[in-house]
C-alpha cells in the first residue's frame, strides 16, 4: 500500500514538474509572454524610429532584437499612441503572434551536430518586419522569415503578418476585412501582381501558373483560413493593410519565389469591405 501510495506522489510530482516547465515564462516582470521553445533568447531593444511604409509616425514603435543559437529576429513594441492597457495588450497580440512564427521553426526532427563555439554558429532563421501602414485605427505588421538549414531541401523565404485594430484590441484577419465570397475570389484574380526586387521573368511566369491552377473553391477555402500563423493555414496566405488598400500574400513553391503579393486599393474593395473598413 505504501508503495503505490509512493508511486503515486511520485506520478503527481513529474506531472506537476511537466506543468510548470510548459508555462509560459513572464520576462523580466514586462508585460508579454514568452513561450518555452525561445525563453533561452536574450531580448534586448534599441530605441528606433522604424520607417513605416506610409510615413506615419502614429505609435512609433521600438525594435526588440533577437540574435542567439542559430536566430536573428526582431519585432516592434509599442511604447506610445494609446493608454497604458491599449499598449499593453497592442503588444501582448504582437508578441503571440511572434512567438507563433518562431515556433513554426523550432522543431528539428534529427539531432543536431555538435555544437559549434557561440561565435560561429551559423544564422538558421533570420526574421525582419516591415510596418505596412500605422494608422489611429489599425497597424499592419509584414515579418519576413529566411530559414536556412541542414535538415532542409534550399533556403526558404516566407511571409507571416499581423493586422491590430487599435480601436477594438484585436488582432485582425482576412475575413474581418472583406466578405468572403465566390464573388470576391473572382474580383481578386484581377488584383494587380506587386512587383520584388527579386523577380525574374521565369520566377514570375511560374507564380502566375501556380495561382492560375488554385481552383476558385480552393482559394476561397485558403482565404478563409488566412493570417492563421501555423498548419491551420495550409495555402500559406496572409493579409495586410496598406495606406488605402489590401495585401494579400500567397506562398507558392520554392522555384517560382517561395510567395507573391497581391495588393488592390479599398476604392476597388468597396461591394466587399467589411463595416468597420468602409
Amino acid at each position: 500500500m505504501k508503495k503505490a501510495e509512493g508511486l503515486a506522489i511520485g506520478l503527481l510530482v513529474l506531472v506537476c514538474f511537466f506543468m510548470l516547465n510548459n508555462l509560459p515564462i513572464w520576462q523580466n516582470g514586462d508585460s508579454f509572454l514568452a513561450v518555452r521553445q525561445i525563453d533561452v533568447i536574450q531580448i534586448s531593444s534599441t530605441w528606433l524610429n522604424h520607417t513605416t511604409a506610409d510615413g506615419s509616425d502614429e505609435a512609433t514603435p521600438e525594435t526588440v532584437l533577437f540574435h542567439k543559437n542559430g536566430i536573428e529576429a526582431s519585432y516592434p513594441r509599442i511604447v506610445v499612441g494609446g493608454t497604458q492597457d491599449e499598449i499593453n495588450q497592442w503588444n501582448h497580440l504582437i508578441l503571440t503572434d511572434f512567438n507563433k512564427i518562431l515556433e513554426i521553426y523550432s522543431f528539428q526532427p534529427f539531432p543536431g551536430p555538435t555544437p559549434a563555439p557561440v561565435e560561429v554558429v551559423p544564422t538558421l532563421l533570420k526574421v525582419t518586419y516591415e510596418i505596412k501602414s500605422n494608422t489611429i485605427e489599425w497597424l499592419s505588421l509584414f515579418y519576413s522569415a529566411d530559414f536556412n538549414s541542414s535538415y532542409s531541401a534550399h533556403p526558404s523565404n516566407l511571409i507571416y503578418t499581423t493586422n491590430l485594430d487599435k480601436r477594438h484590441n484585436q488582432r485582425l484577419e482576412l475575413n474581418d476585412i472583406v466578405k468572403l465570397s465566390d464573388a470576391f475570389v473572382k474580383e481578386f484574380r484581377t488584383w494587380e501582381r506587386k512587383a520584388s526586387t527579386d523577380d525574374n521573368k521565369e520566377m514570375e511566369t511560374a507564380a502566375q501558373e501556380y495561382i492560375n491552377n488554385i481552383t476558385d473553391q480552393e482559394l476561397l477555402e485558403g482565404l478563409k483560413s488566412a493570417d492563421q500563423i501555423g498548419s491551420d493555414n495550409p495555402w500559406g496566405i496572409y493579409s495586410y493593410l496598406t495606406k488605402d488598400g489590401l495585401g494579400i500574400s500567397i506562398e507558392v513553391p520554392n522555384y517560382a519565389g517561395d510567395h507573391v503579393e497581391f495588393e488592390a486599393p479599398f476604392t476597388k474593395l468597396t461591394n466587399f469591405l467589411q463595416p468597420r473598413f468602409r
